[in-house]
């Protein structure tokens, strides 16, 4: 009886727990952990994000190659063209490379969707135009708006200027309001102007101006009055005969005019010449990492012949994505070269090795890079 009284007297042994003092202390380590942990993390999320990217440029790259097998040329950024007979009304067929180059990167269905008949704005394209394409989007890149909204003026699209050479169309029937475009993360190279060539060293006497007698690279094209130094893929000539001959040529296969390039017009090389870049972002206009309210890209839509990149402001890489070399990847972007490689290039790279690789037939010795 006495040992059942003092067990029953014995004090309770309480539970172990945390106190307050140890309990903070594991928060803190945590805290700290998680700190470490958390850069590493989204370092291995961008890496994915921008291996995934290059695996898109690269699609572009072997779509262009393929593209040049099956009809021993490029497409063209520009796809003039008309269905119909010139004699009794023509219809005008206007459309970016990216209807042409669809088949060749796995988006077939938006190549048999779209009705090449007619223009990229018109109504029977909207419900292809306006959707986004996986191929033609970075995951890296952030957009506030997934569709850009514009008018089509036919004199932005050089049809005024064919009219007035005499082919079959009539500009004013082709205008249209509130157009619907998807955008694309990337652009082909078109040319170089500007503060670019300046920095390039091509302001050969140094009047703080560039002249088209300052370098013989320097050519002048419709719709801009400047000199510039020519990508792959130019705006029509500014002559009014060679203007004549680029938009009258045919192409028997596609009835589209001729204005494409071929590997024999690459004189610099494959692997010296620039296709394509990031111009990521778009349709938000974004400039030194800030968003331009209330602004957009025009250019932005991928079925837009005007999805381009023309480099004319210093520095040339990761300034603006308003037509120019524009990523979300920390220090650089990545470009397609012409012989289907896909290269990360740094912010810092110099306008003159930028200007070399712009140019295809140049003839530079071109700079590391």
């Amino acid at each position: 009886m006495t040992t059942a009284t003092n067990a029953s007297c014995r004090p309770k042994r309480r539970p172990a727990a945390f106190t307050l003092v140890e309990l903070l202390v594991v928060i803190a380590i945590i805290g700290v952990l998680v700190g470490l942990l958390l850069p590493a993390v989204q370092a291995a999320r961008e890496a994915a994000r921008r291996m995934s990217c290059s695996n898109n440029i690269r699609q572009m790259g072997l779509a262009f190659h393929n593209f040049h097998s099956a009809f021993r040329e490029f497409p063209s950024f520009w796809e003039y063209g008309f269905s119909g007979n010139p004699a009794t009304g023509a219809e005008l067929q206007l459309q970016s490379w990216v209807i042409s180059a669809a088949p060749f990167f796995e988006a077939s269905a938006i190549a048999e969707g779209y009705d090449t008949d007619t223009y990229f704005a018109d109504d029977e394209n909207q419900p292809i135009v306006r959707n986004l394409m996986p191929t033609l989007t970075c995951p890296s890149a952030a957009r506030s708006l997934t569709r850009l909204t514009k008018d089509f003026d036919p004199a932005d699209y050089n049809i005024s200027a064919l009219a007035s050479l005499g082919l079959p169309i009539n500009p004013a029937a082709y205008l249209r309001t509130n157009v619907e475009l998807a955008p694309s993360d990337y652009a082909i190279c078109n040319g170089v102007e500007g503060a670019v060539l300046l920095q390039a060293g091509l302001d050969s006497n140094g009047n703080g101006v560039i002249e088209l007698s300052d370098d013989p690279r320097l050519e002048m094209t419709q719709g801009n009055p400047n000199p510039v130094v020519l990508g792959m893929w130019p705006n029509p000539p500014v002559d009014l005969v060679k203007l004549t001959g680029w938009a009258t040529g045919r192409i028997t296969k596609t009835g589209l005019i001729a204005a494409r390039p071929k590997f024999n017009d690459l004189l610099d090389g494959t692997s010296n010449t620039l296709m394509l870049v990031e111009c990521g972002g778009r349709p938000d206009w974004i400039r030194q990492g800030r968003l331009f309210s209330g602004d957009s890209v025009e250019s932005a839509g991928w079925a837009d012949p005007t999805n381009q990149f023309f480099a004319d402001e210093v520095p040339a890489i990761n300034l603006t994505n308003n037509d120019e070399i524009y990523a979300f990847h920390t220090g650089g972007a990545q470009i397609l070269i012409a012989d289907g490689a896909v290269r990360f290039v740094s912010e810092s790279l110099d306008a003159a090795t930028l200007v070399q690789l712009m140019t295809p037939r140049g003839r530079e010795v071109l700079n590391e890079f």
